[in-house]
């Protein structure tokens, strides 16, 4: 190895697949089909995947972000069943995913494979915060999927109850342990989208000014500056993790398959620590 991360890492990456596929194909039936999630595509530009609960406000997110020319499907009721992209500008795709713990698991599963390829997870909290289920998810995201350090809390809906700033941002630390703690952006996208409508240009900006998006874009571009490249040279390996802890989930402690529990523990420990 040439300790040089743009060279090393993609062949460290091929490397970690080849043992994988083959400790995947070693086991029974079921997990050979996780064989095909293995696929990283080269691509120009970010994924940005929103996640969090159903109603957290991510569609409107989107449509904020994008000064409403995105065409997003909005409604208070589970809005997305399916992964759902936005090319932003050209230069950023925005991932809509089904809002996770509705009562339905198979949601849950294609957040997940979402949320694994992405370069930057936004997790979106309302100002109600976590309840046990969605404190389950972040942890799982932060840590289990590996996306701590590419990842933005947006607490939306922020401005329906004010509150202090460190009260929230604590409730967000003290959730996961360790560092780093994520980024948290306090905005309301559905001020954002009035103000944009508002008849009144003076009000309107006054509603774009205090909704907090502005804020959100200016995170996401420190994120870029600061980590956007190494988070493209991390996806591959968080994708294989991923599929590395949904393999192991299809296994039993049966003597036939502790072998490739066995592997798959190893690896995804060696994924976890690099």
């Amino acid at each position: 190895m040439t300790g040089v991360h743009w060279h090393d890492a993609p062949l460290r990456a091929e490397e970690v697949k080849a043992e994988l596929v083959s400790a995947l194909e070693s086991m029974p039936a079921q997990s050979h089909e996780l064989v095909d999630k293995l696929v990283t595509e080269d691509r120009a530009v970010p994924r940005l995947v929103l996640t969090g609960q159903y109603s957290s406000g991510k569609s409107t997110l989107i449509s904020a972000l994008t000064d409403g020319t995105a065409s997003v499907y909005i409604d208070s009721d589970i809005a997305t069943d399916s992964v759902t992209e936005y090319e932003w500008d050209g230069s950023v795709v925005l991932v809509d995913t089904p809002g996770v713990q509705a009562g339905v698991e198979r949601h849950d599963e294609i957040a997940d494979d979402a949320i694994a390829a992405a370069d930057l997870v936004l997790f979106t909290v309302t100002v109600d915060l976590f309840d046990d289920a969605l404190r389950d998810h972040f942890v799982h995201v932060s840590d289990v999927l590996g996306k701590r350090a590419q990842m933005v809390v947006v607490l939306t809906k922020s401005g329906t109850m004010r509150a202090v700033e460190d009260v929230r941002r604590e409730a967000i630390s003290s959730t996961i342990q360790g560092s780093p703690t994520p980024t948290l952006v306090l905005c309301d996208a559905q001020d954002y989208l009035r103000g944009l409508e508002h008849p009144n240009p003076d009000v309107g900006v006054s509603y774009m000014r205090s909704s907090g998006i502005n804020e959100l874009r200016e995170a996401l571009n420190q994120f870029a500056d600061a980590t956007g490249a190494v988070a493209m040279l991390r996806q591959p390996f968080q994708l294989m993790k991923s599929v590395a802890v949904e393999a192991e989930s299809l296994l039993t402690e049966d003597p036939d398959e502790r072998a490739a529990l066995t592997v798959l523990a190893r690896l995804r420990q060696a994924l976890s620590d690099g």
